[in-house]
């Protein structure tokens, strides 16, 4: 037997080398195939994930188009209202329909930065301030809740109550 080994070891040793390379072929294919696998799967995960954001944000994308579209709609119901209604006609709640300011008097829940800029005592900053604390409150329910604005008091009050209305 020694001597067939020694006949044949050039052959057997390439036979060695070329199994111990197909090896080694054969494990580098695996690993690349298994990080190739591992990409495909974190791009698939990824995708799922930025669906789920697209997703996400279609809804919120539909849900602002919707609350745009109501907006609008209430734009376009006031602005007939206000261009329908008759000159002096008052509205259920007691406003002028269309105006802000009567005869004089400004009305503190609807009237603009410059109409309430108008009244005695009342510059652009009051007049923005009365302006933003409406906004803040859903408006005045009492002319003396004016008192309440950052700088206006009983004795500015008592300049002008008698020019402002609800």
């Amino acid at each position: 037997m020694g001597a067939v080994i020694e006949k044949y070891r050039f052959a057997i040793g390439a036979v060695l080398i070329l199994a111990i390379l197909a090896g080694g072929g054969l494990l580098a294919y695996r690993l690349n195939h298994q990080t190739a696998e591992s990409k495909v799967d974190d791009q698939v995960e990824t995708q799922t994930a930025d669906q789920g954001k697209i997703n996400q944000l279609t809804a919120e994308n539909e849900a602002l188009k919707t609350k745009i579209g109501e907006l609008e709609k209430n734009l376009a119901d006031l602005q007939t209202a206000q261009a329908t209604a008759p000159a002096g006609t008052t509205k259920s709640s007691g406003k002028v329909a269309g105006a802000s300011t009567v005869s004089g008097v400004v009305n503190i829940n609807t009237a603009t930065l410059s109409e309430l800029d108008s009244l005695p005592e009342i510059g652009p900053v009051y007049a923005q301030r009365i302006i933003d604390y409406r906004t803040a409150n859903g408006g005045f329910k009492t002319l003396e809740e004016i008192i309440n604005v950052n700088g206006i008091g009983e004795k500015t009050f008592e300049k002008f109550k008698d020019k402002i209305t609800l």
